[in-house]
């Protein structure tokens, strides 16, 4: 048989982090910077506790689509299934 050995490779993209210092750890590992553009954000957040924050996401998103001129709405959710329920319950809203 023949075996060939590839190198691993891998991307890690990341705003925050250390890059030097995740370099030196990867044998130093090259980094890139790719210049980026920014936009204007608003950021919400519920003035109170809610019980269901996937409900609470939702609702807030609705309103946000009906009360606010086009523009994308970004929801940040803790897990996978999370994810599915919010798109579910957004996308049968416009059913």
């Amino acid at each position: 048989p023949i075996w060939i050995m590839c190198s691993p490779r891998g991307l890690t993209p990341s705003a925050t982090m250390n890059a030097d210092k995740f370099s030196r750890f990867y044998d130093d590992a090259p980094c890139f910077t790719i210049p980026g553009r920014t936009f204007p954000v608003d950021v919400l957040f519920s003035k109170t506790p809610c019980e269901d924050y996937v409900d609470s996401a939702v609702k807030q998103a609705l309103q946000i689509h009906i009360s606010h001129p086009p523009g994308d709405i970004l929801i940040f959710m803790t897990g996978q299934e999370d994810i599915e329920v919010t798109c579910a319950c957004i996308s049968g809203s416009f059913l």
